[in-house]
């Protein structure tokens, strides 16, 4: 075990780059107001209108993706935005499974490093659904967040995670991440 521990700080600093360069990915598209606006109208709208609402993200994570991939670097399984509330308004790539659910109970959304019972998972949103988990608040700042078993995949994901500020900087109006 104890022979474990140097490798282990030695991988863990040669990620530490990648994973500061995906995080100021994030952020720079968190400030994107086309993004701030998606949040905002997202709720109550259908899966078309939601697209079309975030498509200048959808186009920035492919321009990102195709860099990647003519660097012959991995991509990410997705990226997704939920709300201030953790309710998940668009994913790339789109699953059903988790479109417009509630997840506020994963650390990705609320970074306390564990992860709440998820009562109310399989509860869709519809207009005016309160927010199952009205007691938790999102990330404030970037995270990395514990591994997790995906609803998209049944795969074990880790997440990046970035807040969504409103125009004033003053409050977190949604979290955008990546897996």
């Amino acid at each position: 075990m104890e022979s474990d521990v140097q490798p282990a700080k030695i991988l863990a600093g040669s990620l530490r780059p990648k994973i500061q360069d995906k995080i100021s990915e994030l952020e720079e598209l968190a400030r994107m107001p086309s993004l701030r606006e998606a949040v905002v109208q997202a709720p109550g709208r259908s899966r078309e209108e939601r697209a079309r609402l975030f498509a200048d993200l959808k186009q920035a994570k492919d321009e990102i993706f195709q860099s990647l991939r003519e660097r012959k670097r991995p991509v990410d399984f997705s990226w997704f935005v939920t709300d201030a509330d953790g309710w998940q308004w668009w994913r790339d790539p789109f699953n059903d499974d988790t479109d417009t659910m509630n997840y506020a109970f994963r650390d990705y959304f609320h970074g306390q490093r564990k992860q709440f019972p998820y009562r109310d998972l399989q509860t869709r949103y519809s207009n005016g659904s309160p927010p199952p988990f009205p007691d938790i608040a999102p990330i404030r700042e970037p995270h990395v967040s514990q591994a997790f078993r995906s609803q998209a995949n049944d795969g074990l994901m880790v997440a990046i995670s970035v807040p969504i500020w409103d125009e004033e900087g003053k409050t977190v109006i949604g979290v955008l991440a990546r897996t």
